[in-house]
């Protein structure tokens, strides 16, 4: 159908994708094979009604993965003013069912964290107070 030389020439043309294809491949290998480290805080105060796994672990590097995974909804938080003890190995076991190709991630840190939500609760006398308050004046 074509002459030798332009037919070689298509043919070159349409390997560039699977030339790029292959140079992706090698140039993310790196970022492969280095898995994520995640490291579970001790402490930690929220001001928020859900705590995501951002909020109680540091990550190593801000891979896509990395960004995903801070944003993982890990419990609610405790009431205002109180505190709550989360089990770390909860977390990674409840993450690691949901997500199974995070066997490679190393976890590090502390067992459980402590919890503690912004604020102070308001009991039926603090809003009794208020509106007798507000009644007065």
């Amino acid at each position: 159908m074509f002459s030798g030389k332009v037919q070689n020439g298509i043919n070159a043309v349409n390997k560039i994708p699977s030339i790029l294809c292959l140079a992706t491949v090698v140039l993310l290998l790196p970022c492969t094979f280095s898995a994520l480290q995640i490291t579970f805080k001790a402490f930690v105060e929220v001001s928020i009604r859900f705590v995501r796994l951002g909020d109680v672990a540091e990550f190593d590097a801000e891979t896509t993965t990395a960004i995903s995974l801070a944003s993982w909804c890990i419990s609610p938080a405790p009431a205002a003013g109180l505190s709550l003890e989360l089990d770390t190995n909860k977390i990674k076991t409840n993450l690691l069912q949901n997500i199974p190709s995070l066997q490679d991630i190393h976890w590090k840190g502390s067992a459980t964290i402590l919890l503690t939500r912004k604020g102070r609760p308001i009991g039926p006398g603090d809003i009794e107070s208020s509106i007798a308050t507000y009644i007065e004046t």
